[in-house]
């Protein structure tokens, strides 16, 4: 295993809450054998399994590689009458079942959950505009939980409306039920701030949605309710949260960068005070490379990496009981 040192982070949060004492260990260390550089539209590591997109092609193409770095399935995404694919987020079930974002730009415009079995065939697809998924993850029960918008047109138009930014979709692609209102959010300089920029995570004990825009997150129980809301990480127009990861115990990290960063700056909401707090990060940038960010969790550990190689790290010094139900609310 390797230990994390510290790391000075720069001083431009004028508003940051200083460092944390927590440090990484690598637990885990990939490389990917035959490497293909595509356009990655988003990542989750899940049970060992590692899922991207690339959609600078039409149909979109799915790659899924195991937990020795082997691409085990390839696929072309194809749907009837519909192209110009571009997949917005992916995720996957223990047993590799796979579902998709996915928005067809012509043909039969619109947008669309796919899910797909282990071998990357399409099982069956939805539409389900004028709801635009930006993010995806499966519960335990094999539920998905979808993060988006609703548009009055496929032209992209803002609806002004208010709506739900949550659903859940039955394995068949019932829907079963919407949660957190979007305008419950603070921010409304953005006409999506619970769309663009955001990231979903669903977990044995809980919802954690962070949107980079509206800089809030938002914990819920698994009927949706709302458990807690907390502010977000500051950010100026130079500054990008690239990644996101929400532990089992209720932990909470972010990964950030300014514009041609090297490295990655990743840091951890400490939910008693609502401050985020810099952890050394050093180690993952030496280790993953330029380019790391926070690729999400396993259910255990964090994920970080590139698009080549990714690192299952442990955080130490971490409090073991993060959680708060009486945290800042926004």
């Amino acid at each position: 295993m390797r230990t994390l040192c510290c790391l000075f982070l720069p001083a431009f949060f004028a508003v940051s809450s200083g460092s944390a004492s927590d440090s990484f260990t690598v637990v885990r260390d990939v490389w990917f054998q035959n490497h293909v550089a595509t356009s990655v539209a988003q990542e989750r590591w899940e049970s060992n399994y590692f899922l991207k997109a690339d959609y600078l092609f039409a149909p979109a193409t799915i790659y899924r590689w195991d937990g020795q770095g082997r691409c085990v399935a390839s696929t072309r995404l194809s749907l009837p009458n519909a192209t110009d694919l571009r997949v917005a987020d992916m995720a996957v079930r223990p047993d590799g079942t796979m579902a998709a974002a996915v928005t067809a730009g012509a043909g039969e415009r619109g947008m669309y959950l796919v899910w797909l079995a282990p071998s990357g065939d399409v099982i069956r697809h939805h539409e389900i505009s004028p709801f635009v998924p930006g993010n995806l993850d499966f519960a335990r029960d094999g539920t998905l939980w979808v993060a988006g918008a609703i548009l009055d047109s496929r032209d992209g138009d803002p609806d002004g409306v208010a709506h739900d930014v949550l659903r859940r979709y039955a394995p068949d692609g019932t829907l079963l039920q919407t949660a957190l209102a979007r305008d419950t959010f603070s921010d409304a300089t953005w006409p999506y701030p619970t769309y663009s920029q955001s990231y979903l995570d669903v977990h044995a004990d809980g919802i954690g949605f962070y949107s980079n825009v509206a800089q809030e997150f938002v914990e819920l129980d698994l009927d949706g309710s709302v458990r807690a809301r907390w502010p977000g990480l500051p950010t100026d127009s130079l500054d990008l949260v690239h990644g996101f990861g929400y532990l089992p115990d209720g932990a909470v990290y972010l990964s950030h960068g300014r514009v041609g960063d090297a490295g990655v700056n990743v840091w951890r909401l400490d939910k008693e005070t609502g401050e985020w707090m810099s952890i050394d990060s050093r180690v993952l940038v030496a280790e993953a490379g330029r380019g790391a960010r926070l690729l999400g969790t396993d259910g255990e550990f964090l994920v970080v990496g590139t698009s080549a190689r990714v690192l299952w790290v442990d955080v130490v010094g971490d409090s073991d009981n993060n959680r708060s139900s009486t945290a800042p609310a926004r």
